[in-house]
């Protein structure tokens, strides 16, 4: 049976690209308006805050870079972290903590996922030794806790690997998790080569996993630390969820951005916050944060927040307070860590120049 063969339009790529943008940004007009009613209900505005409740503020972040070359993928990753002391004026800023690591991805599987998931590693180790040693102090964190801790694997999958991280952990010991990241993917690595087979791909699931129960520890002893001391709390541009407003289209901070604007709520504001229980299924455990929405200052865009060891009355003093410390409604403290923490890939670019190592030709130099 021969199939029908149609002859298809053939339409100006430009100008279907045109209508399409204009056809979002109906939909964006409609969003806004439909949903400005019930983003003013929820609303509560953000007042001033004369007092700090801390003594120093700290900002974490980090930065990734990823190499693919013929015979292997290199990774450099780095996070930072800037203490200030926020009861002297001007703001003074102390000597940062910088931890980083770099290597080949090995094995060489879900190479786009790993290095930046070892990135939000090294995050959680540093907001786990500020929280601790900086009590009095907040620990303002890029991001957000409940992406930071997801696998680019089914959880499912994860759970089968269990027991042998937990003889690894039971081997080297609980504390060592928070050693030297480098040496505990050593380790860990060097440890699964005894489970490897002939299947490559159950070995690279086995590590992977393995680096996401690692993780998941990490972030377990970042949120008990937290409760302790009520010190930290993570912001971020952009959050994937609809679990708010439960719209089919377009996420929650989307749309309580530009429909609090259409319901003339420009100010500094509130939206939350909202209980969320997030599940370390691979660990067996759960972290509750109180998470929600912010506008820092007038006229800006709205991010998305999730505080760790925070009563709820809490929440709202201290986003006044990361609202006093803002540049361009933006806080200063993550502008900094970023600065800081940025890799430049033009160095390494040069370096790599200098190596007989080529690129696999999906990236040219």
């Amino acid at each position: 049976m021969r199939l029908k063969s149609y002859d298809h339009t053939r339409e100006n790529p430009g100008l279907a690209f045109f209508k399409e943008l204009m056809n979002i940004e109906q939909r964006i007009i409609e969003k806004s308006r439909k949903y400005a009613d019930i983003v003013k209900n929820m609303w509560s505005p953000l007042p001033e805050v004369n007092d700090p409740p801390y003594e120093y503020v700290i900002g974490i972040d980090g930065s990734v870079l990823k190499f693919p070359l013929k015979p292997t993928v290199l990774f450099v990753v780095t996070a930072v972290g800037v203490p200030h002391r926020v009861k002297i004026k001007p703001n003074k800023t102390m000597k940062y903590r910088e931890i980083s690591m770099s290597g080949k991805v090995k094995p060489p599987a879900y190479i786009d996922e790993r290095p930046i998931k070892y990135m939000e590693l090294l995050e959680l180790g540093l907001a786990q030794f500020y929280s601790y040693n900086y009590s009095k102090g907040l620990v303002i964190g890029d991001g957000s806790l409940s992406m930071m801790v997801k696998c680019p694997l089914p959880t499912n999958m994860c759970i089968r690997f269990k027991q042998i991280f937990t003889d690894f952990v039971k081997e080297k010991g609980e504390d060592f998790l928070l050693a030297d990241p480098k040496s505990v993917l050593d380790e860990l690595i060097s440890f699964s080569e005894q489970f490897k087979d002939e299947d490559g791909d159950v070995y690279a699931q086995l590590v992977t996993c393995l680096e996401c129960l690692w993780k998941e520890k990490v972030a377990h002893h970042l949120v008990r630390t937290a409760s302790e001391n009520k010190n930290v709390i993570y912001i971020s541009k952009s959050y994937a969820s609809n679990d708010i407003l439960k719209d089919d289209e377009y996420n929650d901070i989307f749309i309580i951005d530009i429909a609090s604007k259409r319901a003339g709520l420009r100010n500094a504001g509130i939206v939350g916050p909202f209980q969320f229980t997030i599940e370390l299924r691979g660990t067996g455990s759960k972290i509750t944060v109180l998470r929600g929405f912010v506008r820092f200052k007038r006229g800006t865009q709205v991010y998305y927040f999730e505080s760790i060891g925070l009563d709820e009355g809490d929440v709202l003093t201290v986003l006044s307070f990361i609202s006093s410390l803002c540049s361009k409604g933006y806080p200063a403290p993550l502008i900094l860590a970023h600065k800081k923490a940025e890799l430049k890939r033009t160095k390494y670019l040069r370096l790599l120049k200098k190596s007989p190592v080529g690129f696999t030709g999906r990236e040219p130099l």
